[in-house]
């Protein structure tokens, strides 16, 4: 079995995941630290709860495949659009679409819909497996570092077709596995260099592959919010990240 063969495998046995941990977001200009209950569910629902005083939730950022809805309770503000890699950024700071959000929270590389071509090697001294993934439609090329002694992936990097600049790094890390046996790395860093954002996350628990309440992905907020559409709203205007103000970190 190739790893090309194992990765994909691992893409089809992965289901859903509920957990708790820490994020850290990290701009040019701001830093935020919180807890956060997740949520996640293939291929593109999820729900994650930020906690707020006393680990109550505070906001509420889901999707149900076809709205990405959040909701700030200190400003009672609801942020509503499609789905979309873009809105989910205005919200979240991740510039992921929804799908692949979901597949790197699990321990996954991002999903190249076509391969043109891939190819391979050992790297026998540090027990690592190059994978080269080529997507000439999607104007990327996906670089996979995967450790062959835990058949996981530990570093990945994508770039950019036909000028080669890096815009997504990802590092896997402290992979641990549950009770279904599906290895999930315990702290994810995401870093999109040309954003200058990166994204750390460290979970405290979780359990892959278990049952989940589909309702959990349809947030209804209370009928006095404010509502803002995000389609209609340029980023400046909205205010990357606003509704997590109370939890930036002041040096």
């Amino acid at each position: 079995q190739t790893v090309s063969d194992i990765i994909n495998h691992r893409y089809a046995r992965f289901q859903n995941l509920k957990g708790l941990g820490k994020v850290g977001i990290e701009t040019w200009e701001e830093r935020f630290r919180f807890s956060e209950v997740f949520v996640l569910d293939t291929p593109s629902s999820f729900r994650l709860e930020t906690l707020g005083a006393f680990d109550q939730p505070s906001i509420f950022l889901t999707s149900d495949d076809t709205l990405l809805s959040l909701y700030s309770k200190k400003h009672n503000t609801v942020y509503r659009g499609i789905p979309s890699q873009e809105n989910l950024f205005k919200l979240s700071g991740i510039n992921l679409s929804v799908e692949d959000m979901i597949f790197v929270l699990s321990g996954n590389p991002p999903l190249l819909r076509t391969i043109n071509a891939e190819w391979g090697i050992f790297l026998p001294e540090q027990q690592l497996y190059y994978l080269e993934r080529l997507s000439l439609q999607e104007n990327r090329v996906q670089r996979i570092w995967f450790d062959t002694t835990l058949s996981v992936i530990t570093y990945l990097r994508e770039h950019s077709l036909p000028g080669g600049d890096m815009f997504l790094e990802i590092q896997f890390d402290d992979y641990r596995e549950d009770q279904e046996e599906y290895p999930i790395p315990r702290r994810i860093l995401i870093n999109r260099p040309l954003d200058r954002t990166l994204v750390n996350i460290e979970y405290e628990y979780f359990t892959v592959n278990q049952d989940v309440d589909p309702t959990l992905f349809t947030f209804q907020p209370p009928l006095d919010a404010k509502i803002h559409i995000l389609d209609d709203v340029h980023e400046d205007e909205l205010g990357k990240l606003v509704p997590y103000d109370e939890f930036r970190v002041n040096d």
